[in-house]
């Protein structure tokens, strides 16, 4: 019996649901207002009705791709959507954190980015980069570092040849956008020339200028039969694909200079640019090879045929002029010796009527001296 005043129930809160009445007994439709009269009697049993409440989850993706809203109930379980993407950037979650399920209130979460850092790589020696691991949207300066024995052939940037674009030794790579791959490539200007003995032969595709150089140079003009001597004329100008006599000192290396020979030389030293085999004879001319012999270099003629390696020469004379029986060994004189008397040599140069001076060298306008003509030494005075 309800012998109080008349009294209204308070309608209660549940999280994550909305109240949608009480029903009489479990039964009936919901009321959303109750009240109980004063001088009620009886059992009175209400329960309460719910509806649950749906939320949104909102995605700011702050600067990276879009990513659709998740509306559900509250208490269901959220899954994760598919990372949004930004150009430069790795996703590195959300913040607030992703929630496991449907809180009881409607959340933005928004996304936490780092930039990439990318790596440059560089193939070409004396070429380095300011910042090896720029950030995306860096700037990366190449300086290219200045070396008197070369110049720059090529420079390409992931495959791009940026070589017209070299400004006093540096390109600068803008807005680096991913892994940077940096190649050059350089043009010698000098020939590195190490003699492993202090002697040896040597040959060169391009020109050389031995002008200044410690590392003496000679070329083979003139032949002693008698002797079976070769003459070594020393020679500082010198073209591509000559053949020549190197001395210096062992362990050295010598840089010589490429340049543009205007020299011609008749010369029995015969360049072989690649190695090779050499036969003992090539038509009627006979090859001989640099060897040392009881403590003396010569030229020796191979038993039948032997290796020469690359960039090196060999000694080819006329068969004709070997004395008697068959030449086997061949001694050296040289020129720039003051006990070599070069009347004792034949000189060779080309079978016209032009000039020579002793080197081999076509002379244009003679002075006074000693000059070749017709394979023979005459004298202007």
């Amino acid at each position: 019996t309800i012998e109080t005043e008349t009294f209204t129930l308070n309608n209660p809160t549940k999280t994550g649901h909305t109240f949608k009445g009480w029903k009489l007994n479990g039964e009936g439709d919901a009321m959303m207002e109750v009240t109980i009269a004063q001088g009620s009697t009886g059992h009175l049993a209400y329960t309460a009705t719910w509806q649950i409440n749906k939320y949104t989850i909102t995605f700011d993706s702050n600067g990276g791709s879009a990513v659709d809203p998740i509306t559900q109930d509250y208490g269901t379980t959220v899954t994760a959507p598919d990372e949004p993407t930004r150009t430069g950037y790795d996703f590195a979650g959300w913040t607030p954190a992703l929630p496991a399920t449907m809180p009881a209130e409607n959340i933005t979460v928004t996304a936490n980015w780092t930039v990439k850092t990318y790596t440059v790589s560089i193939t070409g020696t004396g070429v380095t980069a300011d910042n090896m691991n720029p950030k995306y949207g860096d700037d990366v300066v190449i300086t290219i570092a200045e070396d008197e024995d070369r110049t720059l052939n090529t420079l390409t940037v992931n495959g791009e040849d940026v070589t017209a674009h070299v400004v006093d030794g540096q390109y600068t790579i803008h807005n680096v956008t991913g892994n940077v791959v940096v190649v050059a490539t350089f043009n010698a200007t000098k020939e590195f020339i190490t003699l492993a003995q202090g002697v040896e032969t040597f040959s060169c595709s391009q020109d050389l200028n031995f002008t200044g150089s410690e590392l003496k140079a000679y070329i083979a003009a003139g032949y002693n039969k008698a002797e079976s001597q070769v003459l070594l004329v020393r020679v500082y100008d010198v073209p591509a694909g000559t053949g020549l006599y190197l001395k210096g000192e062992a362990g050295v290396t010598y840089k010589i200079p490429y340049s543009t020979s205007q020299a011609y030389y008749v010369n029995m030293l015969k360049a072989n640019l690649t190695a090779s085999s050499i036969a003992k004879t090539s038509g009627d001319m006979s090859n001989f090879l640099l060897n040392k012999v009881d403590g003396e270099y010569g030229f020796f003629a191979p038993s039948e045929t032997a290796t020469l390696g690359a960039q090196k020469a060999y000694l080819q004379v006329p068969t004709s002029f070997m004395s008697g029986s068959e030449a086997r060994a061949i001694s050296i004189a040289f020129e720039d010796d003051g006990t070599t008397n070069i009347s004792d040599f034949e000189l060779f140069t080309n079978s016209n009527e032009h000039l020579y001076n002793l080197k081999g060298q076509r002379v244009e306008k003679a002075g006074r001296g000693l000059y070749i003509k017709n394979g023979k030494k005459i004298t202007i005075k």
